[in-house]
Protein backbone atom coordinates (compact mmCIF):
# COMPACT_ATOMS: atom_id res chain seq x y z
CA UNK A 1 0.00 0.00 0.00
CA UNK A 2 0.93 3.79 -0.30
CA UNK A 3 3.07 4.82 2.26
CA UNK A 4 1.89 8.68 2.05
CA UNK A 5 -2.23 9.11 1.26
CA UNK A 6 -2.09 12.38 0.81
CA UNK A 7 -0.07 12.14 -2.58
CA UNK A 8 -3.10 10.75 -3.99
CA UNK A 9 -6.22 12.32 -1.96
CA UNK A 10 -7.44 15.65 -1.14
CA UNK A 11 -7.93 14.82 3.00
CA UNK A 12 -9.41 18.30 3.41
CA UNK A 13 -11.09 17.60 6.58
CA UNK A 14 -12.77 20.89 6.86
CA UNK A 15 -15.99 21.01 5.04
CA UNK A 16 -19.74 20.68 5.16
CA UNK A 17 -20.13 17.59 7.74
CA UNK A 18 -20.97 18.15 10.67
CA UNK A 19 -18.40 15.87 12.54
CA UNK A 20 -14.86 16.39 12.73
CA UNK A 21 -12.61 14.71 10.84
CA UNK A 22 -8.84 13.55 11.50
CA UNK A 23 -6.41 12.62 9.36
CA UNK A 24 -4.65 9.22 10.09
CA UNK A 25 -3.46 5.95 8.67
CA UNK A 26 -5.15 3.19 10.89
CA UNK A 27 -5.45 -0.09 10.45
CA UNK A 28 -8.78 -1.11 11.02
CA UNK A 29 -10.44 -5.03 10.47
CA UNK A 30 -13.84 -5.63 8.74
CA UNK A 31 -16.48 -8.61 8.49
CA UNK A 32 -19.04 -8.62 5.87
CA UNK A 33 -22.60 -9.73 6.36
CA UNK A 34 -21.27 -13.31 4.13
CA UNK A 35 -18.51 -13.95 6.87
CA UNK A 36 -15.48 -12.48 4.74
CA UNK A 37 -13.15 -10.30 6.88
CA UNK A 38 -9.85 -8.48 6.27
CA UNK A 39 -7.79 -6.01 6.43
CA UNK A 40 -8.51 -1.93 5.61
CA UNK A 41 -6.89 1.45 6.38
CA UNK A 42 -8.64 4.80 7.66
CA UNK A 43 -7.44 7.50 6.42
CA UNK A 44 -9.56 9.89 8.26
CA UNK A 45 -12.30 9.44 10.80
CA UNK A 46 -14.83 11.03 12.65
CA UNK A 47 -17.51 9.56 15.29
CA UNK A 48 -20.00 9.34 12.09
CA UNK A 49 -17.46 7.69 9.60
CA UNK A 50 -14.25 6.77 7.81
CA UNK A 51 -12.51 7.43 4.65
CA UNK A 52 -10.68 4.00 4.20
CA UNK A 53 -8.29 2.25 1.37
CA UNK A 54 -9.03 -1.72 1.07
CA UNK A 55 -7.47 -3.54 -1.51
CA UNK A 56 -11.33 -6.03 -1.43
CA UNK A 57 -14.17 -3.98 -3.88
CA UNK A 58 -16.47 -6.53 -2.17
CA UNK A 59 -16.16 -4.98 1.06
CA UNK A 60 -17.63 -1.96 0.32
CA UNK A 61 -20.89 -4.17 -0.42
CA UNK A 62 -23.73 -4.13 2.40
CA UNK A 63 -23.16 -3.99 6.39
CA UNK A 64 -20.34 -4.20 7.55
CA UNK A 65 -18.85 -4.85 11.27
CA UNK A 66 -15.79 -2.54 11.13
CA UNK A 67 -13.17 -2.66 13.97
CA UNK A 68 -11.39 0.29 15.41
CA UNK A 69 -8.47 0.65 17.27
CA UNK A 70 -8.16 -2.51 19.89
CA UNK A 71 -11.97 -2.34 21.44
CA UNK A 72 -14.40 0.00 18.99
CA UNK A 73 -16.70 -2.22 16.51
CA UNK A 74 -19.52 -0.39 15.01
CA UNK A 75 -21.58 -1.15 12.02
CA UNK A 76 -20.89 0.55 9.04
CA UNK A 77 -22.52 1.08 5.69
CA UNK A 78 -20.53 2.39 2.53
CA UNK A 79 -21.91 5.37 0.83
CA UNK A 80 -19.24 5.97 -2.22
CA UNK A 81 -16.46 4.20 -3.30
CA UNK A 82 -14.00 4.28 -6.37
CA UNK A 83 -10.97 2.92 -7.40
CA UNK A 84 -7.50 3.81 -5.81
CA UNK A 85 -4.14 4.77 -8.19
CA UNK A 86 -3.11 2.06 -9.72
CA UNK A 87 -6.64 -0.10 -9.48
CA UNK A 88 -4.98 -2.03 -7.25
CA UNK A 89 -7.05 -0.10 -4.24
CA UNK A 90 -10.39 1.50 -3.30
CA UNK A 91 -11.62 4.13 -1.64
CA UNK A 92 -14.52 4.32 0.27
CA UNK A 93 -16.62 6.74 2.35
CA UNK A 94 -17.79 5.52 5.27
CA UNK A 95 -21.12 6.20 7.43
CA UNK A 96 -21.38 4.31 11.08
CA UNK A 97 -24.82 3.27 11.16
CA UNK A 98 -25.47 1.93 14.71
CA UNK A 99 -23.60 3.37 17.56
CA UNK A 100 -24.30 3.07 21.12
CA UNK A 101 -23.34 5.63 23.95
CA UNK A 102 -20.74 3.12 25.22
CA UNK A 103 -19.02 3.20 21.49
CA UNK A 104 -19.83 6.83 21.19
CA UNK A 105 -17.28 7.34 24.47
CA UNK A 106 -14.67 4.76 23.18
CA UNK A 107 -14.86 6.58 19.76
CA UNK A 108 -14.27 10.34 21.17
CA UNK A 109 -11.43 8.98 23.38
CA UNK A 110 -9.37 7.25 20.41
CA UNK A 111 -10.43 10.79 18.11
CA UNK A 112 -8.96 12.85 21.42
CA UNK A 113 -5.71 10.23 21.06
CA UNK A 114 -5.14 10.82 17.26
CA UNK A 115 -5.55 14.14 17.63
CA UNK A 116 -3.02 15.02 19.97
CA UNK A 117 -0.52 12.77 18.19
CA UNK A 118 -1.35 14.79 14.74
Amino acid sequence: MVSNWSDFYDLDVSNRRCATRVRTDLGLQYCTESGESGDCVAINLSRTGARIITRDPQMAEGEFTLKIGRSVQVLAKTVWQSKGPGGHTWVAGIHFTSVSCTQEKELDGLLAQLQRCA
